[in-house]
């Protein structure tokens, strides 16, 4: 993944999370290389093809669809928190800073076409509801 983000001209910062020294040395000399090769690109495309229609690509291209303003990729962002980053806690107290949250949803699916990511939206955000409310 750094060797994708370092390599990207499209990017201009990450966030990486690291949580011990063997992690930070694996992504520094990942930084290092720069370049993907063909085995790191076949492990990206498979991350990519598992997380179909699971895991908001956060671009919040719903969002403007959605008719009850719910801040769709938010809520899909504090779901990472939970799962990916395992802070349950900061997931949940960032959840209860919204506006309308998961429950606002009025199941219109006006949201769905516009997710590049094919997730069903509806059913997420009562699952994320359901794991951060």
């Amino acid at each position: 993944m750094v060797k994708w983000l370092v390599s990207n001209p499209n990017l201009t910062a990450a966030v990486i999370a690291t949580s011990n020294f063997d992690q930070l040395q694996e992504n520094l000399t990942a930084a290092r290389q720069g370049t993907m090769g063909y085995n790191d690109r076949q492990a990206l495309d498979l991350l990519a093809a598992y997380n179909k229609g699971l895991t908001c690509l956060l671009c919040s291209a719903c969002v403007s669809h959605c008719p009850e303003h719910i801040a769709i990729a938010d809520i899909l962002r504090y779901e990472r928190y939970a799962l990916d980053y395992h802070d349950l806690s900061r997931a949940r107290a960032e959840y209860k800073t919204l506006t309308k949250d998961g429950t606002a949803c009025i199941a219109c699916g006006d949201c769905m076409p516009a997710c590049q990511a094919d997730i069903n939206i509806i059913a997420k955000l009562k699952d994320v509801h359901n794991l951060l409310g």
